[in-house]
């Protein structure tokens, strides 16, 4: 809260804890800077591409992103106001996609499309289902600081170690199942399941489930995935 004048101005905390935050403009993104970590531009150059991937793949034109880079969650957390929360020192990568296109990574990254992933789908497809949204999101941006084709090389290690998983006991996809620390399963399984509907129809059919919220389940369905064959497809697929 800020007074002037005899009036009383109120911004988000976010603004007045990154004021004398370095600030650099590339292309449509605007970085803050954590004092703590040193400005990478070969990952804002990777990053540039992605966004133009996202921008041809979901045939959109690119919009403004303001991205905050940390060091990590404890900083993370400390931007957003909060004097503790837990997860600032539990969690080993940390972020969150927020209203007004904002990315606040926790990564020590200028380089976090999972997220960016998200402001595209808040725009596009404001009903999407969580299970569908983490899933396009890991497609693209993989999950953690590990990407998409590392994660799906141990899910299939996972699937082999536990050949009696089965997706549709497992569709809440905030559901803390890691494998060996670094592998959110529902979130990579969702990918694959991505993965293998771009394969076998189109963006316009995926999408068609993205803009309708549609469940997972129901999703499925649309696409023949059902009880008695998803979880052979998903293997089939992954050629386990």
């Amino acid at each position: 809260a800020v007074k002037k004048d005899n009036k009383i101005f109120f911004s988000k905390y976010i603004d007045y804890a990154a004021k004398d935050w370095q600030i650099k403009k590339v292309d449509n993104i605007t970085y803050y800077i954590s004092p703590l970590k040193n400005y990478n531009i070969q990952e804002v150059e990777k990053q540039k591409t992605d966004i133009k991937l996202l921008s041809e793949f979901f045939e959109t034109e690119k919009f403004p992103i303001f991205y905050y880079s940390t060091v990590s969650p404890e900083e993370v957390f400390k931007l957003k106001g909060f004097d503790y929360h837990p997860m600032m020192y539990l969690d080993q990568s940390g972020r969150f996609a927020e209203n007004y296109n904002n990315i606040i990574s926790g990564n020590n990254s200028e380089y976090y499309t999972h997220e960016i992933v998200h402001l595209y789908t808040s725009k596009l497809f404001p009903k999407i289902d969580p299970y569908f949204d983490e899933g396009i999101a890991t497609f693209f941006g993989g999950s953690g600081k590990f990407d998409y084709q590392w994660q799906k090389n141990k899910l299939k290690k996972f699937l082999t170690e536990n050949p009696e998983f089965d997706v549709l006991k497992h569709l809440d996809i905030y559901e803390r199942l890691y494998f060996e620390k670094e592998t959110p399963i529902p979130y990579i399984v969702s990918a694959v399941f991505c993965e293998m509907i771009l394969s076998k129809f189109s963006t316009k059919n995926l999408f068609s489930v993205f803009k309708n919220g549609t469940s997972a389940k129901e999703g499925f369905q649309i696409f023949n995935l059902y009880e008695n064959n998803i979880n052979t497809e998903l293997r089939k697929f992954l050629k386990i």
